[in-house]
């Protein structure tokens, strides 16, 4: 009969099972405190930003001229949605009177939040509508491109 090598590990024939020693989330007393949000607790910001489409139409039709209404930062659901590459929801919300000229307090816009996520679909619906290319985001210019002294920024002339 040959003897098993040293290396080999011992059969486990005739070992009792041996118990987990991982607590659940349960047994240690992390459980959830508060469910996950729904649809129906997403702010029309955040339905924009997630191509929430069905749901963003329900809060459009309530008639409360959501189509523009800002957030705390100043973003509108177009800004959010064109930030996020939601062609089909920033489509929707040009149709229902979206503003593509509206500016956020850090003067974001929609159509530099979807230029810098390379949304190129979006970019040229918005220069459709007009959107003055030569509006620019002056908290991301200054933190990307550096400020000069006498306040050209030499990128957009």
């Amino acid at each position: 009969m040959d003897s098993p090598s040293s290396s080999e590990p011992p059969a486990l024939d005739g070992f009792p099972l041996k118990h987990s020693n991982t607590l659940t989330n349960r047994q240690r007393g992390n459980e959830v405190s508060a469910l996950p949000a729904t649809l129906d607790t997403l702010s029309i910001h955040q339905l924009a930003a997630q191509g929430e489409l069905v749901q963003l139409k329900e809060h459009l039709r309530k008639g409360e001229n959501l189509v523009n209404k800002r957030d705390e930062r100043g973003f509108t659901p177009l800004i959010w949605a064109a930030a996020f590459g939601e062609i089909e929801t920033v489509r929707h919300l040009l149709e229902w009177g979206a503003d593509p000229h509206a500016l956020a307090k850090e003067r974001e816009s929609a159509l530099a939040l979807a230029s810098m996520g390379g949304y190129t679909d979006i970019v040229t619906l918005l220069l459709r509508r007009d959107v003055d290319i030569n509006t620019y985001d002056w908290v991301r210019l200054m933190g990307y491109w550096g400020y000069w002294d006498n306040g050209d920024t030499g990128i957009l002339g």
